[in-house]
């Protein structure tokens, strides 16, 4: 079991966030009464040219960072789609960020081109990268859709540990991760989503679950309405508009209440798992209610 981060008298926890749009977990921590405090955030970089996020960055003083993937392939003869020759840019990264020294990496909407990290950066900063995911993270199925024996099952309440058995002994994963995550969930019926701050890793959307947010309930009867009339278009309205609230009542709030515990050096992870103050948490990770 090891910290993710060993608190410090003589300083304060440092962040580099991630973004590629408007950096909306960046801007709930300029918010942060614990900002300036117990963390600050060092350095911002973006894998664009310009973007929201570069203004707000400027405006709040942080140092920018700014490392254009196409460009960077272009330019090294790199094929952009080739994970292992992604490498590259990630190692120019790394040295990008040598400067400002972050003790932690914060995805705030952290996409397109070039935003699945590969190592060595994963390994530069092993257990150190965070992620908010706009869905609730404890919730899985099995891989392969078609006659699949398990279509959902909440595991939030197991040890983490007992988890990881259940999804190698029945090939489950959760069942909702990547850019449709809103959409997919109140689709397939859920009452409710949140959002998820886990630690990132090699798998996409599968690092072990640090802090959720408060439920979002979802319009259920009236989407199964909309199901019924084959009616979609007013549902992916309603997802992006439930994302957008989920963006700054959700996902900054979660990103905040972990940043809070680990800048205290409250948090460490032994695999699979998260402790608390040497206390285990459940595979959810902890939650408001």
């Amino acid at each position: 079991m090891s910290q993710i981060y060993n608190k410090q008298e003589t300083r304060k926890m440092r962040v580099a966030v991630f973004f590629s749009g408007g950096a909306s977990s960046m801007q709930a921590m300029l918010k942060d009464p614990n900002h300036g405090v117990l963390y600050e955030i060092a350095a911002a970089f973006t894998n664009k040219d310009d973007c929201p996020g570069v203004g707000i960055a400027r405006e709040a003083g942080i140092p920018l960072v700014r490392r254009n993937f196409r460009k960077f392939c272009e330019e090294k003869g790199i094929d952009s789609r080739d994970l292992q020759q992604r490498s590259t840019y990630y190692e120019a990264v790394i040295r990008d960020l040598a400067p400002y020294s972050p003790d932690i990496v914060c995805l705030s909407g952290f996409t397109g081109a070039g935003s699945i990290i590969v190592d060595p950066f994963l390994s530069e900063y092993a257990d150190r990268i965070l992620n908010v995911h706009p869905a609730d993270l404890a919730i899985l199925a099995s891989r392969e859709c078609a006659g699949c024996s398990v279509r959902r099952l909440y595991a939030g309440n197991l040890p983490s540990e007992q988890v990881q058995f259940l999804m190698a002994d029945n090939r489950l994963e959760r069942k909702y991760k990547g850019e449709d995550a809103v959409y997919d969930a109140v689709i397939s019926g859920e009452e409710y989503t949140r959002s998820s701050v886990h630690i990132a890793r090699e798998e996409f959307d599968e690092g072990p679950l640090l802090v959720q947010s408060k439920k979002f309930p979802a319009k259920k009867e009236w989407i199964e309405e909309k199901i019924r009339q084959r009616n979609f278009r007013p549902i992916r309205k309603y997802a992006d508009e439930l994302q957008e609230t989920m963006k700054w009542h959700g996902d900054g709030p979660a990103y905040l209440k972990a940043l809070q515990l680990i800048s205290q050096g409250k948090v460490a992870v032994e695999e699979s798992t998260v402790y608390v103050e040497g206390e285990k948490l459940p595979y959810r990770g902890l939650t408001p209610d």
